[in-house]
């Protein structure tokens, strides 16, 4: 017995939380393993779902674990410990695959496992390997070599599983432990066919070549390629065992190329880059003396504008031409080398060779062209080294460095003649040929024509008193001008004769000053020249046989009456009117006469001279300028003569400005009447001057012309501008402007006594100027005015006197007859009057004016 027994104390102990008993009548409380979830009682749960648990006496016995897990029950020294029972997971690069487990094994080759856990070990990924056990992390799997591969294979347990790639090949290390992938040279690397993207050396010895591949390859015995030999183009790199082609200025073009087989271009020939090609020839128009060029700058041109007229691979300067449009100059007497020199222009000849290609340069001299045509000028070189030069050309080219360039022609073909036309507008003129003093070509101007070579006024007027002369540098300047026509010379280009309107005149044309002016109207201005107010006679005559187009006829016509009636021809108007019988081509005017325009001299006027309507123009001074014309040449006009009289007579109509006080107005009146009667002498006169066969006849007895505005005076001014400032009475000037100038004359119930009425000279000149205005009022009671001056008093023995009143002269009444009463306002002038005494009343003395007298006129 135990005496430490009491049976007062008996009783039946709980097993506590954490602890368990299986037989409470024979065993004891057991401590819970960590494997067992205990609540103190005999139920127990485990915390590895599948684990296997087993009561053996008075302790439960992990018996086994779930896949994944191994079995925990001994200590640290490696005894059973049923306290420390638990299913733990494998550890890492350890696993347990199996449906029950005691223990985890090593991860098999190929696999690792990095951490503890339940699961199966991993596959080493692709392009890896591992042929041991045991892998606990993924870098304990080996990596492929360099340039190969796995493919989609995982858990490779060997090197072997690794392939090379297709532009690697298989290389096995020294001693037969392993190998690599070695790098395909690229000239191994099969291009297209079947191993398309393949290396060839992997393929060895099954396949010896393959599409693309260059050079032969071999194997030694630990499968290292060697290069043995190289295609054409090629050299071998032994140290880095690949084809290399031959490098820029080298060739190689044997079928098989070792290293010493890349050799220097020859002469001639070039290779600007490394390759397999052989080497270029030297292009067209370029040389290469020595062997190894290297770039196409290497081939040394031909000298500029020279040929190798198609050739290539030129080996030497020797074979570079001239250009057809060139010319050689050597560097040095009998030297094979200099430059080619570019051809004038104008020194190529037709078949587009320069003239002097084939000249000797040393010996060559000017002219030597005589085999060239379409060469034009003289060609000459000074000391040797210089270029052949332009010495001068011929008419109607300007010479430049180039050559003689042709001035410009016209264009266009004459309708008339059909044959082309010389004379035009656009042409244009040069002086001189000479290289060095030429001006060129020279624009024509606006007032002349050209063909290219010459000027010529247009319409002919040359031979009408149109004068251009060379000023020294090249070019025409135009330096007077026919009577009526104004001289513009302001510029080259814009010189002409401006001929003045019909109704205008034109005091001097050769002083660029002078402007075309209205005629004065009391004056005739014969051919736009100056006013002349002889007494004008005018007669009517029919001709035929003269071209009255023609300046030369017209002029014949009028030179033949001045002969016969003592006239200037300048003082002869010729006017044409059309005839009947005038067909549509001829009829050049309507049914107003024109005027033409024959030969006719220059007028020059004085300096503040005075002329009168009615009165000599003798005061004026004539400065004339005679002009010798043959009247055979066949170059008249502008155009030429007329080669065809004119089948019809035309009427021509006369005007001819006499002096007065001279005896001449009978002279003309009897030299015309006596043509009339006979006019063989004006007809042979008139074909003496034209140098035509011509009839003439006298239509119309001559006649005075008088001028409705006779007595206007005018004063001429030192540009030829003709001022009113004189008018007749019975008119009013009208002077404020040349433009509104006039007498204005008085129209029937009006009257003037004085033409200044109503203006007055401004300050500090002595000349009137006055503006238009009205006439003075009829006194229509006491008079009677017919226009003008007239003014008739209807009281019979009435007195009137002209008074100035202001800035007005009037007829003033001053006294009446008896038995009649005098009526004056004087704010009114136009009530005065003698009025009668009515029936029952008488006078009988004068009725005068009782007021203050001023001075004037008595009218009566």
């Amino acid at each position: 017995s135990d005496p430490n027994f009491n049976q007062d104390k008996q009783q039946c102990g709980a097993c506590t939380n954490g602890e368990y008993i299986i037989d409470p009548n024979v065993g004891v409380c057991q401590t819970c393993p960590p494997g067992l979830e205990c609540t103190g009682g005999a139920g127990v749960t485990s915390r590895v779902p599948g684990a296997v648990w087993i009561a053996e006496t008075q302790i439960y016995r992990l018996e086994s674990c779930p896949t994944g897990y191994y079995v925990v029950n001994s200590d640290a020294g490696g005894n059973f410990d049923d306290t420390v029972q638990q299913c733990a997971e494998c550890l890492a690069a350890t696993h347990c695959t199996e449906a029950t487990c005691t223990e985890c094994s090593s991860c098999p080759a190929g696999t690792y496992k990095d951490k503890q856990s339940t699961d199966a070990c991993s596959q080493c990924p692709r392009d890896t390997w591992r042929d041991l056990l045991g892998g606990a992390i993924v870098t304990d799997c080996f990596d492929c070599p360099a340039r190969s591969s796995t493919g989609t294979t995982v858990g490779n347990t060997a090197q072997e599983g690794c392939t090379c790639d297709d532009n690697a090949y298989r290389s096995n290390n020294v001693g037969g432990a392993g190998f690599t992938c070695k790098a395909c040279p690229a000239e191994a690397m099969c291009a297209g066919g079947p191993y398309d993207g393949k290396c060839l050396i992997a393929l060895l010895p099954n396949v010896t070549s393959c599409s693309g591949v260059t050079g032969d390859w071999s194997m030694d015995e630990f499968n290292t390629a060697t290069l043995d030999a190289c295609p054409t183009g090629h050299s071998r790199n032994t140290e880095l065992f690949k084809c290399e082609v031959c490098v820029a200025g080298t060739e190689c073009t044997a079928a098989k190329c070792i290293p010493s087989q890349c050799v220097p271009c020859t002469r001639g020939y070039f290779k600007a880059n490394d390759g397999a090609g052989a080497c270029d020839p030297c292009p067209e128009n370029t040389y290469r003396i020595d062997p190894g060029a290297a770039t196409l700058a290497d081939c040394k041109s031909c000298f500029l504008e020279s040929t190798t007229n198609g050739s290539v691979g030129v080996t030497g300067p020797e074979f570079c031409k001239c250009k057809k449009e060139f010319y050689f100059k050597p560097d040095a007497p009998g030297s094979l080398t200099g430059s080619c020199v570019r051809c004038p222009l104008q020194a190529m000849c037709s078949d587009g060779v320069c003239m002097f290609q084939n000249w000797d340069y040393e010996t060559a001299d000017q002219n030597e062209f005589e085999n060239c045509p379409g060469v034009t000028g003289k060609w000459a070189r000074g000391a040797f080294g210089a270029e052949y030069e332009l010495q001068d050309c011929p008419p109607g080219y300007a010479p430049e460095a180039i050559g003689c360039i042709p001035c410009d022609t016209c264009a266009g073909t004459d309708p008339t003649t059909g044959l082309p036309v010389e004379w035009c507008r656009t042409a244009q003129y040069i002086l001189s040929g000479v290289f060095g003093e030429s001006a060129g070509c020279i624009a024509c101007p606006v007032g002349a024509e050209c063909n290219g070579k010459s000027l010529r006024s247009r319409d002919g007027l040359d031979e009408f008193g149109a004068v251009w002369v060379n000023g020294g540098d090249g070019i025409m300047y135009l330096r007077a001008c026919p009577t009526g026509y104004q001289l513009r010379n302001a510029t080259v280009e814009d010189q002409e004769c401006f001929e003045c309107a019909p109704d205008e005149y034109i005091f001097n044309s050769v002083d660029p000053n002078f402007a075309c002016h209205v005629c004065p109207a009391s004056a005739t201005c014969p051919y736009g020249g100056p006013p002349k107010f002889g007494q004008v006679l005018t007669t009517t005559i029919s001709i035929a046989g003269l071209d009255l187009k023609n300046r030369n006829d017209v002029a014949a016509l009028a030179q033949a009456i001045a002969d016969l009636t003592g006239l200037d021809a300048g003082d002869i108007v010729v006017e044409q009117s059309c005839s009947a019988n005038a067909n549509a081509a001829d009829q050049a005017c309507d049914n107003t006469a024109r005027r033409l325009k024959p030969l006719h001299p220059h007028q020059v006027p004085g300096s503040g001279r005075r002329y009168h309507a009615g009165l000599s123009s003798s005061s004026l001074v004539n400065s004339t300028r005679h002009y010798e014309v043959d009247l055979s040449s066949d170059d008249w006009g502008a155009h030429g003569p007329s080669r065809r009289l004119l089948q019809t007579s035309q009427s021509v109509g006369l005007k001819m400005v006499a002096g007065s006080g001279t005896g001449s107005l009978d002279k003309i009146k009897e030299s015309i009447n006596a043509i009339q009667q006979d006019s063989s002498a004006l007809v042979s006169s008139v074909s003496a001057y034209a140098n035509k066969t011509v009839a003439v006849s006298i239509l119309q007895a001559v006649q005075e012309f008088v001028s409705a505005n006779f007595g206007w005076i005018y004063e001429i001014d030192s540009q030829g501008v003709s001022k009113l400032v004189g008018c007749p009475n019975g008119t009013l000037i009208v002077n404020i402007s040349i433009a509104l100038q006039e007498c204005f004359v008085c129209e029937p119930n009006s009257y003037s006594m004085d033409p200044t009425d109503g203006c007055a000279a401004p300050s500090g000149s002595s000349q009137v100027v006055c503006g238009p205005r009205e006439c003075n009022r009829c006194p229509a009671a006491g008079a009677s005015c017919a226009g003008r001056a007239a003014f008739t008093p209807l009281t019979p023995n009435s007195c009137w006197k002209r008074e100035k009143t202001g800035l007005v002269t009037l007829n003033r009444i001053i006294s009446c007859p008896p038995g009649y009463v005098l009526v004056r306002n004087n704010n009114d002038p136009t009530l005065d009057q003698c009025a009668q005494c009515p029936l029952e009343f008488y006078g009988l003395e004068r009725a005068v004016y009782m007021g203050v007298d001023g001075e004037g006129v008595m009218v009566h």
